[in-house]
């Protein structure tokens, strides 16, 4: 997994951050992870491999992650990114301005480090 999110240029120094759990399809294909603070969740370093991108193993993931994140009672789901804005996008996410994070999102290292200035900041209310 690590060197799937390193080939695809996402961070992995704060792997572990807020309890972060990490899942992956059964055919290893895409993995992505949740980190947890409270009830404010934060999606985290989803990837799809390169050969089966745009084939519904990005959906499928992120489907069965929104299904963890309600279960696990977060009400809030927030995510970083560089590249796949439109995508998150398609799936409810909205970009919010930097200044509308949580304190619990605002004080990750993703946030506040890994992530640069540009990122977009998206959030999806899940409760």
């Amino acid at each position: 997994m690590v060197a799937s999110l390193q080939a695809a240029g996402l961070p992995v120094s704060d792997l572990h951050e807020g309890d972060a759990a990490y899942f992956a399809l059964s055919s290893g294909d895409a993995f992505g992870g949740l980190a947890t603070y409270g009830d404010v969740g934060l999606l985290r370093s989803l990837v799809v491999a390169a050969d089966k991108r745009r084939c519904g193993a990005g959906h499928k993931l992120l489907t069965e992650l929104l299904d963890i994140a309600r279960a696990n009672g977060i009400r809030d789901l927030w995510l970083l990114t560089t590249s796949a804005e439109a995508f998150f996008a398609k799936h409810g996410f909205e970009k919010a301005d930097r200044s509308a994070a949580p304190p619990a999102i605002a004080e990750t290292s993703q946030f506040r480090d890994l992530c640069p200035a540009t990122a977009a900041l998206m959030h999806l209310p899940l409760a």
